[in-house]
């Protein structure tokens, strides 16, 4: 059976055991709309006291990231306390037969890709150059918050709302093609490497509609993210020795 069939087959299971039907993605935006302000007041607040360079620059991003996610884990558990929702069954399990050598395969793809798209974003728009060769550098302090927010925090909290919540909300809406399409459109405008990060977001669809658990988007995304700071750690400057 197509993978689509098998997403088609989930959705439209009766609400009780269907776990996503009672997540209302605008009971969401509603939390959301609240926690942003309050989260990017805050991140300038970090940003303008924080004196490791250039981790000052990312204090905005790093904060709105970690805010966001803990608004996200307090509607979760709002909702499930409403609703008796059990949130392990979110994840789900993947299916039998899944390889998962499919995932480092997947994410070795998706990194191929993003250096080009990186190459075009930075020809055209000087201000992501800038970016690209600031993000270099900041010792481990800054090493040890990106690997907390990049390779646990991102890869769960943006995997349940994009691939989970967005997904199925908008796929039984309009079709599994719309529900695959408009979050990995809206993930990849979240992010600086639009392109390779909308393409990503299709890739990540792709893989849980086939796979049929997060816990398989969840595990390529942290992978993803780990390679990019392992990266990172290998660029920066090494202190020198007195």
């Amino acid at each position: 059976m197509a993978p689509q069939c098998h997403l088609r087959r989930r959705l439209d299971r009766p609400s009780s055991t269907n776990p996503f039907a009672s997540l209302r993605a605008r009971s969401l935006l509603v939390w959301l709309a609240v926690a942003v302000p309050i989260a990017i007041v805050t991140g300038l607040i970090v940003m303008a006291y924080t004196e490791i360079e250039p981790f000052a620059s990312e204090g905005l991003m790093v904060t709105v990231e970690l805010w966001l996610a803990g608004t996200f884990v307090a509607w979760l558990a709002f909702v499930a306390g409403r609703h008796r929702l059990n949130l392990l069954q979110l994840f789900g399990s993947p299916s039998k037969g899944f390889n998962w050598w499919t995932v480092p395969v997947v994410v070795a793809a998706s990194m191929a890709f993003s250096p080009g798209s990186g190459l075009v974003l930075a020809y055209y728009l000087p201000w992501y150059r800038e970016y690209v060769a600031l993000t270099n550098g900041g010792g481990p302090p800054r090493l040890a918050v990106l690997m907390v927010t990049l390779v646990v925090v991102a890869p769960v909290f943006e995997e349940l709302l994009f691939r989970g919540i967005l997904l199925h909300r908008l796929a039984h809406r309009w079709s599994v093609a719309g529900g695959v399409l408009a979050p990995s459109i809206v993930f990849g405008a979240l992010h600086l490497d639009i392109v390779g990060a909308t393409v990503f977001g299709i890739v990540m669809c792709v893989l849980y509609v086939h796979a049929g658990s997060l816990l398989v988007p969840i595990a390529a995304h942290a992978l993803n993210n780990l390679v990019s700071v392992l990266l990172i750690a290998a660029a920066s400057p090494r202190p020198s020795r007195p």
